[in-house]
């Protein structure tokens, strides 16, 4: 029997996307793909032809980058050479080197194909040289200057950590027909719980109906924390890894997901039956890797589909008392003070979540009721398809308001389309916040400033002031980026920074701005989705900005907690505010190289957002019921 629980998810030139979960397969295909057919066409050859392409930009990369290298200069070219093509080797080898991972990143992020072999290129240039770091000296022996060995090493960061987020975002994406047996799939846990799921019906199920946990149960007790199962809770991935920064980033992602299994873990030893077999679809999970939505589904069928035996109830919630209960305390009292209040902030009262009575239902019934929490959360999952009509409802009001804000800030309509099918198509999508009050903004290169009280464009201000390699840098400057038109979305931060730059070797690389950054949604802007869901106010703080001067790059990461506790927004959001400025093309003049300036202006972005609204359960953490994310692959589109 297949069970069906929804997501939505906004893509912003394709409108809604309705999730369906699939029971777990047992034969596992070594391809990948998903159900939208541009995802699903494997081309062999393509595979091949990416991996020549990145040799030969890669290649490239490194006979630009070695002009004045003396000594042992020929064997550490070979040497540079050789480490990059290795990696390369292993990213064509691995899972990010089939096709449909680049489909999946032009499909939904409009990541073309060559700038996705880009990535890879730069995270093998910068592993490379990592690797070969006790043998050469890259200033002196393969002749790259200090600004160029920073600008790799920075690249190839940014490049892994991009790879890193679509890899797990495609493969946790419960749309994945296939499970994927690498990284996410662990046959040693997978042989463990089956063993212990075996030894949990000798020991703990006994033919007694009011049977009780008693101290003469203390072994049953034991059993349920399957100790077993926390041994093998190491770091270790499996899998193929081609980067110190892709196993980093990984093997952060895989503990946290064995840390949630290992709760499923033991509620699927008690909720197993030969009816349900949610024993052996968990141990095929373990095996073979899987969106955990997917899996998260067919527990909450077992829980609410066939109704628990007293012996079952009373195990249950002795391992819920080990869970959360601090977190759902809190949640609860604040759920508490909400529900009863009389006057509630509007943007809490007019929230989908405050108005959906499938959620109100799981928060009375989490709070203010004795049944189980996972019984709650699965009559949640089982009830989602009605939440998100709810969403897509709210979704369709913000689509209808588009065209009227983006004419009244004299941009192009948007063409909008309200159905299922919904497009919002518009043009060149980040710029100044030109709509918004104008700011103050001072930069200094060493004794000169450029000095504005009443200025739209801070970005533009500092990328002319840039204009040449100074000894030291000062920044006091309020600047903001928009996603246009009608500004659907704004990320303002106050910039601040005093640098001196006589001991720095790598200056275009290393200078960065960390600040706080406000995220605003327009009322208009389709993206207003997800703060409406939770009832987020319009300009809330919450998310990291890193903004690199030097390379133009804005860069806005972080978490916005929703006002019901709890409930959150995660947010990521990268693109280019401006060209590198004069400074960077005076360096390059200096090293007659045609290409630098242009490999500078390559670094920032690629143009990248995603926002994602979460509801926290009591296995799943952080469940995600709405997503946000673009642009799609319409080009420079959302």
């Amino acid at each position: 029997m297949m069970h069906r629980f929804q997501m939505v998810t906004v893509c912003l030139s394709c409108g809604f996307t309705m999730l369906a979960a699939k029971q777990p397969q047992q034969n596992v295909d070594e391809k990948m793909c998903l159900d939208d057919e541009p995802m699903c066409r494997v081309e062999e050859s393509g595979a091949v032809a990416g991996e020549a392409e990145q040799r030969a930009l890669v290649k490239q990369f490194i006979q630009r980058e070695m002009r004045h290298g003396t000594g042992s200069l020929n064997d550490c070219r070979r040497a540079y050479q050789d480490a990059a093509n290795n990696v390369i080797s292993c990213l064509a080898d691995s899972k990010l080197g089939e096709e449909s991972f680049k489909r999946y990143a032009e499909f939904y992020h409009s990541i073309t194909t060559t700038e996705y072999l880009s990535l890879g290129a730069k995270l093998a240039e910068g592993e490379a040289l990592s690797s070969i770091a006790g043998q050469c000296d890259p200033i002196k022996d393969l002749g790259i200057d200090s600004e160029t060995v920073g600008l790799i090493n920075l690249s190839a960061e940014r490049a892994g950590k991009l790879l890193v987020q679509l890899y797990i975002e495609i493969l946790e994406d419960p749309r994945t027909k296939v499970y994927i047996q690498e990284h996410f799939g662990d046959k040693v846990l997978a042989d463990t719980f089956e063993v212990a799921r075996e030894k949990f019906g000798k020991i703990c199920k006994t033919d007694g109906k009011n049977a009780t946990l008693l101290e003469e149960d203390l072994e049953c007790q034991k059993h349920i924390e399957l100790h077993a199962f926390l041994d093998l809770n190491d770091d270790n991935v499996g899998g193929q890894l081609c980067s110190s920064v892709q196993a980093s980033l990984i093997q952060q992602h895989t503990r946290k997901r064995k840390e949630r299994n290992h709760r499923r873990a033991q509620f699927v030893q008690v909720l197993h039956s030969d009816t349900n077999k949610i024993g052996n679809h968990f141990a095929g999970f373990l095996r073979h890797g899987g969106s955990e939505r997917q899996m998260d589904a067919l527990i909450s069928h077992a829980v609410v589909g066939t109704g628990l035996t007293d012996r079952q109830q009373q195990l249950l919630r002795h391992i819920e008392e080990s869970l959360h209960r601090e977190r759902f305390t809190e949640i609860c009292s604040s759920w508490s003070s909400q529900t009863e209040a009389e006057n509630l902030p509007k943007a809490i009262s007019n929230s989908v979540l405050m108005q959906s009575r499938v959620y109100r239902s799981y928060m009375d019934c989490v709070c203010k009721s004795d049944e189980l929490n996972l019984v709650c959360q699965s009559e949640f999952l089982q009830n989602s398809a009605e939440l998100s009509a709810d969403m897509e409802k709210r979704y369709h009001q913000l689509l209808s308001q588009a065209p009227e804000r983006q004419a009244k800030h004299g941009v192009a309509t948007t063409e909008v389309d309200a159905t299922d099918k919904s497009n919002v198509v518009t043009a060149l999508p980040v710029g100044p916040c030109l709509h918004s009050a104008a700011f103050s903004c001072e930069v200094c290169l060493g004794t000169s400033c450029l000095h504005k009280t009443e200025h739209k464009d801070s970005w533009g201000l500092i990328k002319d002031a840039l204009k040449e390699k100074p000894t030291s840098f000062n920044i006091s400057c309020t600047a903001c980026a928009a996603i246009q038109p009608g500004e659907q979305m704004t990320f303002e931060a106050e910039l601040s920074l005093s640098t001196n730059f006589q001991n720095m070797d790598s200056m275009f690389s290393e200078t960065k701005v960390e600040v706080a950054a406000k995220a605003c949604i327009g009322s208009g802007s389709p993206m207003r989705v997800v703060y409406d869901t939770l009832g987020i106010d319009n300009c809330p703080y919450g998310l990291e900005a890193v903004y690199l001067p030097f390379l133009g790059d804005l860069s806005v990461a972080g978490a916005i907690p929703g006002p019901i506790k709890g409930t959150k927004v995660a947010a990521t959001f990268d693109s280019p505010v401006h060209d590198p400025p004069d400074a960077v093309r005076f360096h390059c003049n200096a090293q007659s190289d045609s290409n630098c300036y242009e490999d500078y202006k390559s670094k920032a972005g690629p143009l990248f957002f995603s926002a994602v609204a979460t509801v926290p359960l009591l296995v799943a953490d952080d469940y995600e019921i709405v997503k946000v994310s673009g642009p799609h692959n319409t080009g420079a589109q959302w």
